[in-house]
């Protein structure tokens, strides 16, 4: 069994519980431990990109959770190419983390993943939405 988990998305109406700031990573990432009763978390996704927030920002905080023991991998979810390529360069350059998986949108109508995403050298984990349905892409 693998325990993933993600954080992004608003958790009330305080402006400081969402997004990829380091500040919400920290709590998201404690609150998520406490919620699911372990100690640690396999694989901790980043939801959406944040474009208020810098991406060595988000992959130091996800760095220092991996070496303080609370997640072993980090990953995205719905990121384009060229935001997990830009994120895959800063970590080698900074010596961060770097996400090993992408969760892309995809289904048998919408397949633009094949061409795109699964370019980088991130490991895909897809997902398909519940508002998709064969007459109507999601």
């Amino acid at each position: 069994m693998v325990l993933a988990t993600k954080f992004h998305n608003a958790m009330g109406e305080d402006p400081n519980r969402r997004g990829n700031s380091r500040r919400w990573i920290m709590r998201a990432a404690e609150d998520s431990l406490r919620r699911l009763g372990t100690d640690w978390i396999d694989l901790y996704q980043v939801h959406r990109p944040d474009p208020s927030t810098d991406i060595e920002e988000t992959l130091s905080a996800l760095s220092d959770l991996v070496h303080q023991g609370k997640i072993r991998y980090v990953g995205s979810s719905t990121f384009p190419a060229s935001q997990i390529v830009e994120a895959q360069w800063t970590a080698r350059d900074r010596g961060l983390q770097r996400f090993v998986t992408e969760q892309p949108p995809y289904s048998i109508l919408v397949r633009g993943v094949e061409a795109d995403v699964r370019t980088t050298s991130a490991s895909s984990t897809p997902w398909r939405s519940s508002r998709s349905s064969p007459t109507r892409p999601g």
